[in-house]
């Protein structure tokens, strides 16, 4: 079986709240579109996705979509997860860059050194 193609990720960042930090749309194969894949942090470091689902009245959860094996579902995630730290690390290099023009220090935390 050959690996999913994953592309036209499109990333909507979202004040976080209960670990999730994004929503995703994807198109998968270049013939199914799927949106309300959610990105969420991990408890120990790094990001996790959820794929989207409708929840019954009964609390019973239905899938509306999820990869058929843990290989397919971990190339969707590397996908993502990739694309969306790329977009982060842009946005962090925008924050500096506009703040070293307006001629602040910039500060930066890094855990492993406190």
């Amino acid at each position: 079986m050959n690996p999913p193609e994953v592309s036209d990720i499109q990333i909507v960042p979202v004040k976080p709240n209960l670990g999730v930090v994004a929503f995703v749309t994807a198109v998968f194969d270049r013939r199914y579109r799927v949106g309300h894949i959610a990105i969420h942090t991990r408890p120990t470091g790094g990001f996790r996705i959820t794929f989207p689902s409708k929840v019954l009245r009964t609390g019973i959860e239905l899938p509306c979509f999820c990869p058929l094996d843990r290989e397919t579902g971990r190339i969707i995630e590397e996908a993502i997860i990739s694309r969306f730290e790329a977009l982060a690390l842009k946005a962090q290099r925008k924050d500096v860059t506009a703040t070293l023009q307006r001629g602040e220090d910039v500060h930066v935390h890094n855990p492993a050194v406190s």
